[in-house]
């Protein structure tokens, strides 16, 4: 007993002993692979990848954004805008970058630092490294990217957890291969829709599409407030995507309205230039939601290229090689006139539900938490529902901390727990607009169902916070009702 005891204390010692020299090298270089495998987890782009393991390897600390563009021999403003499409990527794991305006670099590197610091300390306890960050046979994954958005996608899709939900992929494949299709898939923020796109798109590589994302995320508010900037914006990058030189000027005249000549632009050049149908995904359209000076023009020029393919004349028949695939999150929906829907009725429309406990159990094998049985699931799923991205954190935790369930439901809606970001992020947004706040606290301080206003009541639904069945509202999850009924109430 007394030589056992003797050991527990030797381990415990060493422990803290590698945990402070962690510490202690704080500054050193971040391991270059965990950047790599940070930059994949959250979607970054071949560009981004380079762009971010650059500025964020201890050499570069204490350069300017003026001195990496110089080092990639580009403009500042091409750096700036680079980073600030990683900061948004990030967010989602790294809450303090949304909330603050400046100081994005300091407050990422710190939390980068802190992030390799809990997987350092894992290799200490375990003797490996989380999943998450390394995937099985591929050690050198990112440097056998290409330079195709769409390998990009491919090699995601493989690394990262991907449940299907039938039969949302096969209505997706099968309209997107259809004349001038447009699909639109629409959901609370952190519900799977990227993961979704990209899944599609890999299927598409078969038929030969010429596949182009744009992002809404990257433009700045210079340009999403200006429809001539947007317009030329979004043709230049569309062009560029696809390979095809700028021609701006030879088929731009501003006698003629910002739509009409994004018209002649595609169907005289860009669609004409291309030999195969041309997928236009595009991301974060509700980005474009939010800004009066541009959404009613885009969203109608949207809607006129999906007319024009129904044509059967010569226009029709260029158009028809266009397929568009829109994704945007429903929570733009809290800043718009409930009577108005910026693209109703046009398309296929395509909800992304939450995961039923079948899918939940499928995911929880894929992180190899076999001892997760159905009761246990049931248990989860009590707490979260079945929200993709709170079981994906719910599972990251089980296996990275080696907890109990029971002790992750006990931390759950405290700041402790996995969540926390996130219902931080949530309760933020909630602070920005009283009347839903106090909407909310309405419904989680019930334990029965009750009826809000149906403006109140469509807004939370939108933003993923409760559940709707007959005009009846309750929380979402247990989740919610706990942390909510805490924070909201007490302000």
């Amino acid at each position: 007993m007394y030589e056992r005891c003797n050991e527990v204390l030797l381990i415990i010692f060493y422990k803290q002993y590698c945990i402070l020299l962690i510490g202690k090298k704080e500054n050193r270089m971040l391991d270059e692979n965990f950047l790599k495998q940070i930059a994949i987890k959250h979607s970054l782009t071949p560009i981004e990848v380079d762009t971010f393991i650059a500025r964020f390897s201890e050499k570069n600390w204490k350069k300017t954004e003026l001195n990496i563009a110089m080092e990639f021999n580009i403009a500042e403003d091409t750096i700036k805008k680079r980073l600030k499409e990683i900061y948004t990527k990030m967010s989602p794991s790294c809450f303090e970058l949304e909330c603050n305006s400046k100081g994005k670099f300091e407050i990422l590197r710190t939390w980068l630092l802190k992030e390799y610091q809990r997987i350092e300390e894992a290799k200490i306890s375990n003797n490996e490294i989380h999943k998450e960050y390394i995937t099985d046979d591929k050690p050198n994954q990112v440097n056998d990217y290409t330079n195709s958005e769409i390998q990009l996608d491919i090699i995601n899709l493989k690394s990262t957890p991907y449940i299907e939900r039938p039969p949302i992929e096969n209505e997706c494949f099968k309209n997107i291969i259809e004349d001038g299709a447009l699909i639109r898939v629409k959901a609370p923020h952190l519900m799977g829709k990227t993961l979704l796109m990209n899944k599609i798109l890999a299927n598409t590589i078969k038929h030969n599409y010429k596949t182009v994302i744009i992002s809404f995320e990257i433009p700045d508010s210079t340009v999403l407030t200006n429809i001539h900037k947007f317009s030329q914006w979004f043709c230049a990058t569309v062009g560029k995507k696809l390979g095809i030189p700028n021609k701006l000027n030879n088929y731009w005249d501003d006698i003629f309205g910002c739509n009409d000549n994004i018209n002649t632009y595609f169907e005289e050049y860009l669609i004409v230039e291309c030999r195969s149908p041309v997928l236009l995904a595009l991301d974060k359209l509700d980005r474009v939601f939010e800004q009066p000076e541009i959404a009613d023009d885009f969203c109608r020029l949207l809607r006129g290229w999906n007319d024009m393919a129904k044509r059967s004349d010569k226009t029709g028949y260029i158009w028809r090689k266009l397929r568009l695939m829109l994704l945007h999150s429903t929570e733009a929906y809290t800043s718009l006139d409930i009577n108005y829907s910026p693209l109703a009725n046009i398309g296929k429309v395509i909800p992304l539900p939450e995961f039923i406990t079948e899918q939940v159990e499928d995911l929880a094998k894929l992180y190899q938490l076999d001892w997760l049985g159905t009761s246990e699931i049931e248990q989860l799923m009590a707490m979260v529902g079945g929200h993709p991205y709170l079981l994906t954190q719910a599972f990251d935790y089980l296996q990275s901390q080696k907890v109990k369930l029971s002790e992750l439901l006990q931390i759950a809606p405290t700041e402790k727990s996995p969540f926390s970001n996130h219902l931080r992020k949530q309760l933020w947004t909630l602070e920005q607009n009283s009347e839903l706040a106090t909407a909310l606290a309405e419904v989680v301080n019930t334990n029965l169902p009750i009826r809000l206003k149906q403006i109140q009541a469509f807004k939370l639904e939108s933003m993923g916070l409760i559940k709707l069945q007959n005009d009846d509202c309750s929380p979402r999850c247990n989740l919610y009702r706990q942390y909510f009924s805490t924070n909201l109430l007490n302000k």
